[in-house]
């Protein structure tokens, strides 16, 4: 998939190229959103209460409390645990300790643009004798694995745009600490961008624990580039079990630049739906914001995706339709389709 690091550029530019005309969010849009996050607040602030009486029951109901939290948790995060494996996220790709080979062949399709055909491979070795700490890793036609120099908003745009760049990246990532609660590694590489080599280094942590019923994740990542200097990534995930397996998360998501002014960050809502052991959705609200030239709101993407083993167990194709909502295009409506077919060797997630 290609890269749109450019897009900040691009936006700069029009920017300064459209001076009197600000883009208007359709009031009714704008209402429907303020009353969804509502709801979501009054239910967060409802969880809350309960954790809150839990804790002044008297002691002899505090062990039986105690037992069903630490059942429920483990629930949640062996739920989360199956479905980002299933649908190769990275809160599982950047920590799995397994060889594994991703061959990724895409096209998508937005109204009004043409169509646009994408192939990646993605190659991870746990190197021997290391006891499972050092890993190489090789990225074709894309960037590393993190795509750290994107932004939120650029994450949800790749599958429709496609670099014309060959890049290639090669690194080696170094785990310090790797338990169910942290995990801390080191990540040193060079990426080629239109054949011009490109050194990186950075550490990444993540921290997980427990609040009541809600798993909560801390991602932070730092990167310094010889091209463009410090960038750095911070996520925060809350995540519950709900609907017996399905799995309700809220993200918020910030990428910082040393190049750039201001703040790039997402709010999204995702529910993970498992339909058998071989199918799965995921409903996606995506919201992007930015902080210059002043604080607003960039684009909102509805998206359904929908993911299913074929054929092999190895063998899996991927559907996403979506509806978005941008400011470059005066918030009108934008439908558009993805479709992907990626296959796997080494892991082989289950649901």
């Amino acid at each position: 998939m290609g890269t749109l690091a450019g897009n900040r550029a691009e936006f700069t530019g029009r920017s300064g190229a459209s001076q009197g005309r600000e883009p208007v969010i359709p009031a009714d849009l704008a209402e429907r959103i303020a009353a969804l996050f509502t709801r979501f607040m009054n239910i967060l602030v409802f969880v809350s209460l309960i954790v809150q009486a839990c804790a002044t029951l008297p002691e002899q109901d505090k062990g039986a409390v105690d037992s069903v939290h630490e059942k429920v948790s483990d629930k949640v995060i062996s739920t989360a645990t199956r479905l980002d494996s299933f649908f190769d996220d990275e809160r599982v790709v950047e920590e799995e300790n397994m060889s594994t080979l991703r061959l990724i062949g895409s096209i998508a399709k937005e109204k009004d643009e043409s169509v646009e055909y994408n192939t990646q491979f993605r190659l991870r070795l746990v190197l021997p004798r290391t006891k499972e700490r050092l890993k190489l890793v090789i990225s074709g036609n894309g960037e590393d694995e993190l795509e750290l120099d994107n932004t939120p908003e650029d994450n949800i745009r790749e599958d429709f745009e496609r670099s014309d760049e060959q890049n290639i990246s090669l690194s080696l990532w170094y785990t310090f600490l790797s338990t169910p609660k942290q995990n801390l590694n080191f990540h040193t590489g060079i990426r080629f961008r239109r054949a011009s080599p490109v050194l990186y280094a950075g550490p990444r942590y993540r921290y997980l624990f427990t609040y009541g019923l809600w798993n909560i994740r801390f991602v932070e990542t730092i990167r310094y580039y010889t091209d463009e200097g410090w960038e750095a990534k911070t996520s925060l995930d809350f995540e519950r079990a709900v609907l017996r397996k399905c799995l309700f998360r809220t993200n918020i998501e910030g990428s910082w630049f040393e190049g750039e002014n201001g703040y790039f960050y997402s709010v999204n809502f995702l529910l993970y739906h498992p339909l058998s052991l071989r199918r799965a959705l995921v409903y996606e609200w995506t919201n992007s914001m930015q902080t210059r030239p002043n604080h607003q709101l960039a684009e909102v993407v509805l998206r359904i995706r929908y993911r299913q083993k074929i054929f092999r167990d190895w063998l899996f194709l991927e559907t996403a339709p979506q509806v978005s909502f941008s400011r470059d295009k005066d918030f009108d409506t934008i439908p558009g389709i993805y479709l992907g077919l990626e296959a796997v060797f080494g892991r082989l997630p289950d649901l």
